[in-house]
């Protein structure tokens, strides 16, 4: 009983998002699953596989609403499908893409929206690294509108989970110059905050943090690290609020901090182990807590 009411989900699931594309974007067919295939993940791989083989790039940006519907669709279906075939149809639709610059622009910048800005439907940081590269390295796109994919591969690129954290100098809160590393000093993990004075989740974050008492006793022990920075040059407000932080806490102001690490909103939060490699990025204060929770 339980196999036909997950494979009538697979089934209803993936029919009404293909019915949804179709009423919406008739800029090219969305294919339709075969109903020998059971599992949602196979339904899915098999529509995200097939999505872009009747895409007339030619009539995206005569069609651009048309094209931005159906690019909706194709973003949802991708937590949905396998890794391996989400990426390969990326790379099927950038070929098709690729001596078509303006059409190509016009799709990265749906990339950027749907996949990488912190309004982002999904997230990717993997599924939009190619597209934005394809974008920078595209000698018929003017250089005003590569930079901006330049940065953000760079970034992306730079701090990525399982790189070495950029190297970072701050000015800390006794007004002494000193790095990351430095201040990470032996501790076993750093929690590396992005913050800023008048950013009410921050604000949130940092009391949730602050009363944690796993963490601070990890703080005591010696195995943890955080690591507070502003990217703006300190402020009246800004002094203001560094009495509140927890006195444990290496506070600080960085202005350089957004053209060396990926920080698409504030709250960002990063977790470096001890050997200055990145672990975790953009995680949420939820699973950030959860972590150390279950470190003890």
């Amino acid at each position: 009983m339980l196999k036909k009411i997950i494979l009538a989900l697979a089934i209803a699931v993936t029919s009404t998002i293909g019915a949804v594309a179709q009423s919406k974007a008739d800029i090219f067919p969305i294919p339709s699953a075969p109903s020998d295939l059971t599992s949602l993940q196979e339904r899915t791989d098999y529509v995200i596989s097939h999505f872009w083989e009747h895409c007339n790039v030619k009539s995206i940006l005569s069609s651009q609403q048309k094209f931005i519907n159906a690019f909706d669709t194709y973003v949802k279906l991708m937590p949905y499908g396998s890794r391996r075939v989400v990426i390969r149809s990326i790379y099927d639709l950038l070929s098709q893409l690729e001596k078509n610059p303006k059409e190509l622009l016009f799709v990265a910048e749906q990339a950027e929206a749907y996949l990488y800005s912190d309004s982002a439907i999904v997230q990717s940081d993997e599924a939009y690294i190619p597209v934005a590269r394809a974008v920078a390295t595209n000698k018929k796109i003017n250089r005003n509108d590569k930079d901006r994919f330049e940065r953000q591969v760079r970034l992306l690129q730079d701090c990525n989970v399982g790189m070495p954290a950029p190297e970072l100098a701050f000015t800390d809160s006794k007004g002494s110059r000193t790095s990351i590393a430095a201040a990470a000093d032996t501790a076993s993990y750093s929690i590396l905050f992005f913050t800023e004075a008048d950013c009410t989740d921050c604000i949130m974050a940092r009391g949730r943090l602050a009363a944690n008492h796993t963490i601070n006793d990890l703080i005591g022990k010696g195995l943890i690290k955080v690591i507070a920075l502003t990217t703006d040059a300190p402020s009246s407000d800004w002094e203001s609020q560094v009495s509140r932080f927890p006195e444990e806490w290496v506070v600080g102001s960085a202005t350089d901090a957004e053209d060396i690490y990926d920080i698409r909103q504030k709250p960002t939060f990063y977790i470096i182990d001890r050997g200055q490699k990145i672990v975790s990025k953009n995680t949420p204060i939820d699973d950030i807590i959860n972590l150390f929770n279950n470190m003890m």
